[in-house]
């Protein structure tokens, strides 16, 4: 049984195209207490030789290879189950450390602040060939967020501004309840609330992991198939008293609107759905009334061509500069 201060958790199926990286980017971190813990899903690529190769080289390196297929969030919890360390980082297979201090700075951001439950950085989004395609970094400087009002943040938003489970590091105290595998595409925003609900955000604005978009990955896959707008409805109404409280003490009522008709919205486009969605869509509605919803909806109406102009025009000078 290890006892290191950090556990880092790589759950991965079928991504010996990524692996050597991810893994690299571990043993290359600095002034860190680790050990790594990989499961793999039962791939059918060649990832068991290559864990296996790795684990041979150190022992820091714990790896379990399973038999059947657990699915991603089952997989999720069984690396948190085994974890060990007093802090816990999750890294996919198929992302990366992009810094060398990766674990040390998130985990003097925990220390740093005792009353935070969760610390996250900026990343870089890169591709299938890691070259960074854009950086990610939505909360601003260094420093203690308050996880209240970072949960209605992200639900203001509609976007998970803490970042991918491979961006965040979080006390393994606050995390025994697990992720909740009723989700798919918002699993990680829904856990990362959980622990907000604990206590705070600890953040770091420079990029210190890389997260790789592909059309395999698994965001992908529920993209097209529309796995976020249910749940994404069900988060607005699990949080809403948080929303309410954000108007009593000032919120802007328009903005609060705007995310409620949001959920609605992109939810009615949704062709198959469960009956619990509908009651959540009732619900919702009631929240903001029918009456507002045709209004948002004449507006949204009104305003999406312009919007749809504008991702045009910022699209042409990239295509020109590559004919």
């Amino acid at each position: 049984m290890s006892d290191r201060k950090i556990s880092v958790l790589l759950p991965c199926y079928n991504q010996a195209r990524y692996l050597p990286q991810a893994i690299e980017s571990v043993l290359s971190q600095q002034n860190a207490d680790w050990e790594l813990l990989i499961s793999d899903d039962a791939s059918t690529d060649n990832s068991a030789e290559i864990i296996r190769a790795y684990a041979a080289r150190d022992p820091r390196i714990r790896f379990h290879l399973q038999s059947p297929n657990l699915g991603m969030a089952a997989n999720w919890n069984w690396c948190l189950l085994h974890a060990t360390g007093r802090y816990v980082k999750f890294l996919f297979g198929d992302d990366y450390h992009c810094a060398p201090d990766a674990l040390a700075a998130l985990s003097h951001a925990l220390e740093s602040h005792p009353a935070a439950t969760l610390a996250t950085s900026a990343r870089l989004i890169v591709g299938e060939d890691s070259q960074t395609r854009s950086i990610a970094g939505d909360l601003g400087g260094d420093g203690l967020k308050p996880g209240g009002p970072t949960i209605v943040r992200c639900l203001l938003s509609g976007k998970n501004l803490i970042g991918e489970p491979s961006a965040a590091m979080f006390r393994r105290d606050a995390a025994r309840r697990g992720f909740d595998p009723t989700y798919r595409q918002l699993i990680d925003l829904e856990f990362w609330a959980h622990l907000l609900e604990q206590g705070d955000l600890a953040y770091v604005s420079r990029p210190l992991c890389a997260f790789r978009r592909h059309d395999e990955q698994q965001t992908a896959v529920n993209r097209r198939t529309r796995a976020g707008e249910e749940e994404g409805l069900r988060l607005q109404l699990k949080y809403l008293p948080l929303v309410q409280r954000h108007l009593a003490t000032g919120g802007s009522p328009h903005e609060v609107r705007q995310a409620l008709f949001r959920s609605l919205y992109f939810v009615r486009k949704t062709r198959i759905r469960c009956n619990e969605s509908h009651a959540d869509e009732r619900a919702l509605m009631r929240e903001l009334n029918p009456v507002w919803y045709a209004a948002y909806w004449l507006r949204h109406r009104l305003t999406k061509p312009f919007a749809n102009l504008h991702k045009a025009t910022r699209r042409q000078p990239s295509a020109a500069r590559h004919p």
